[in-house]
């Protein structure tokens, strides 16, 4: 769960305080599964900025594929 925020925070609207807390379900989930479910609920409440490249786990901090 810290590998999903620490690559979504760039994206993340400024002045956004976040607590979270992973849940049993969550413990059996990838990291790429986590990362998704994050990006998605802060997209759906409108938390991330709008040049977010979107739910992609292979882009870095600035839209670009990773190596």
């Amino acid at each position: 769960m810290r590998e999903s925020f620490r690559r979504l925070l760039p994206w993340i609207n400024d002045e956004v305080w976040i607590v979270a807390s992973l849940r049993e379900n969550g413990l059996g989930k990838s990291s790429k599964d986590l990362y998704r479910d994050i990006a998605r609920s802060l997209k759906r409440r409108g938390l991330m900025r709008p040049d977010w490249p979107g739910p992609d786990w292979d882009l870095d901090k600035d839209g670009k594929p990773c190596d």
